[in-house]
């Protein structure tokens, strides 16, 4: 089995924090904060298939980082792309956003229940883009989401689903777009305290 260069140095980094996140406490959640994780997505609205291609539910990855003014309100900054498969052809697709959100959390004991509310931008290199095309669509719109993480020590492990609904614009045509994509996380974040 061949393990590729880029996962096993993932997978030593998380087994560092794991061995880090042991030797400390869990109960304060204030501070800076970075994350890695999983995306399951599913973009949907007018990727139809009528209005535009539809495109099946894809996987990617999701970068955050952020700060917690206080135990229980913050602030976010994600970044997630995802490739997805054209449900009527054999094309794909790469969607990917980055996310401003205002958190606000309800700890209990070493967990905690979120709510997230943000604004979430297609732009540059986040964006949506069919294989094949040389240009893409951009755009922007709210995003609405709510978790679970448990703490253990500095380690976080999320759980989380997020809603947004962007207003797209392809970049050489008039053809607009209204999206609306679901998103699944799991992210493992490390809290700087």
């Amino acid at each position: 089995m061949h393990v590729h260069p880029g996962r096993a140095l993932t997978i030593v980094m998380l087994a560092a924090l794991v061995l880090v996140a042991a030797a400390t406490d869990a109960s304060a959640r204030a501070g800076f904060y970075v994350g890695w994780g999983l995306a399951n997505q599913k973009p949907g609205g007018d990727l139809d298939g009528n209005t535009a291609p539809e495109l099946e539910a894809g996987s990617g990855n999701a970068f955050r980082i952020g700060y917690g003014f206080s135990n229980d309100f913050g602030l976010e900054y994600w970044s997630v792309a995802s490739t997805h498969d054209q449900v009527d052809s054999s094309g794909t697709a790469n969607y990917g956003y980055s996310t401003l959100a205002l958190r606000v959390s309800k700890a209990m004991g070493d967990s905690e229940l979120f709510l997230r509310v943000g604004h979430t931008a297609l732009l540059g290199g986040h964006s949506l883009k069919f294989a094949g095309a040389s240009t893409k669509f951009t755009g922007d719109g709210p995003s609405f989401g709510a978790g679970l993480e448990y703490m253990f020590a500095r380690l976080g492990i999320e759980l989380s689903y997020t809603l947004h609904d962007v207003d797209l614009k392809h970049q050489k045509s008039d053809q607009e777009l209204d999206v609306v994509a679901s998103t699944v996380l799991l992210v493992f974040s490390f809290y700087f305290r």
